[in-house]
């Protein structure tokens, strides 16, 4: 295998790009986990609130419905940003792997890509 010009400079690009991706996984992850609690904490005070308290009344209902439809919303949005940011790193990691010759048949000795075609962005 013939050796990329900036293989050393490429493979700690390589690193540090997938180190960026691990933690966008792990953030969405934490988006996802944050407002579900948040949502299960409205709906479980609303299920065992008192009849007559503030939170059964139309405003307190109303209230926890806007609360629950903006967390909604806030977290999608957050989670959107992070899938798109993670779809940016998924290209440069494959642009990386593409320069280092990963999907080169003229390097392989079985004609086969050392990493699979469908990967390649």
């Amino acid at each position: 295998m013939n050796e990329h010009p900036n293989e050393t400079k490429l493979t700690e690009m390589h690193k540090i790009v997938r180190e960026e991706l691990t933690y966008r996984r792990s953030r969405q992850q934490q988006i996802f986990t944050w407002s579900s609690a948040i949502l299960v904490a409205i709906i479980a005070a609303m299920l065992v609130s008192n009849p007559d308290s503030l939170v059964m009344t139309c405003q307190g209902k109303s209230l926890a419905i806007v609360l629950a439809m903006g967390i909604s919303l806030a977290s999608a949005y957050w989670q959107m940003k992070q899938r798109l940011l993670l779809s940016s790193l998924q290209k440069v990691i494959s642009r990386i792997m593409t320069e280092l010759g990963y999907f080169d048949l003229s390097h392989s000795l079985d004609n086969e890509t050392v990493l699979p075609k469908n990967w390649k962005a």
